[in-house]
């Protein structure tokens, strides 16, 4: 254990030498001229590029921190998901036995299934669910990118007196 006054003169001593290293990274790091050899796993490709050049100036592997962004975009998503009645509903009721295969159907009918499933099965009030099938379906492009991360694909076309849903689990 050192004093106040020995720490403050050891700081002092070695200040230099720790800024120069802040300095040297810096340096590596805009210096750094090879692109990344994975794609972004983020939406902000160039903060990813900024951080596998200051990864590798730290002595990380491009692979490392291309795990740790994927990662965290899990976790990230999961959270989204879990925080999200209309999307924590949608992964529940694929997970059900009949649906893992995938549902097509209308999109009222669909719309009507999951409103049931809701206020039967998962004890949420019927007000907390979109208000009608417009609703629910614009709600789902909204957070399209959050249910592809957790798995779940779907298409919505337009029928000669309706719109058809196919939703699946991949």
């Amino acid at each position: 254990m050192l004093g106040d006054e020995e720490l403050k003169k050891k700081w002092e001593k070695d200040r230099p030498f720790f800024f120069g290293a802040l300095y040297q990274t810096v340096k590596g790091v805009l210096g750094d001229g090879n692109p990344s050899a994975n794609p972004s796993p983020v939406r902000m490709v160039d903060f990813y590029e900024m951080a596998v050049k200051a990864g590798r100036q730290l002595g990380y592997s491009e692979e490392k921190i291309y795990e740790t962004f994927r990662l965290n975009r899990k976790k990230i998503n999961e959270a989204v998901v879990s925080g999200n009645a209309l999307l924590t509903v949608i992964e529940n009721f694929m997970e059900r036995e009949g649906n893992r295969e995938g549902i097509k159907s209308r999109v009222s009918d669909f719309y009507r299934d999951l409103k049931i499933y809701v206020m039967e099965d998962c004890g949420i009030n019927g007000r907390s669910f979109p208000g009608a099938p417009e609703v629910m379906t614009r709600k789902m492009s909204e957070d399209r990118s959050n249910l592809e991360d957790a798995g779940i694909y779907y298409e919505i076309k337009k029928g000669k007196n309706a719109r058809y849903i196919e939703i699946w689990r991949q």
